[in-house]
């Protein structure tokens, strides 16, 4: 992790790994999923699920052996923007601020 990547996780504090997100397209389920706490959106679902792996701090507590799908997650990118913008609405403007600018 370069310092500007590790100083906007240190500050996010795994906002990234408190949901799982699904792309698809939303569907008639979708009243269904938001009363049982599934956000919705045009292309997403997103599921609470707090990673067990993820310290009470927000570090990754596997970083080092952490699966493919977290490794290839972009730090600074599109979804880690939104995911801050949404989960982080106080601290964002900090946050995406500390990020490298991801391609």
């Amino acid at each position: 992790m370069g310092a500007d990547v590790k100083t906007a996780c240190q500050i996010c504090r795994g906002a990234c790994c408190e949901s799982i997100v699904l792309r698809l397209p939303a569907t008639d389920a979708g009243a269904w999923l938001a009363l049982h706490g599934v956000s919705v959106g045009q292309h997403q679902v997103e599921i609470p699920a707090p990673c067990r792996k993820l310290s009470a701090c927000g570090a990754c507590s596997i970083h080092a052996t952490r699966p493919d799908h977290c490794r290839t997650y972009v730090v600074g990118g599109a979804d880690c923007r939104a995911t801050v913008a949404r989960r982080r609405p106080t601290d964002a403007a900090q946050i995406i601020a500390a990020m490298p600018r991801a391609n």
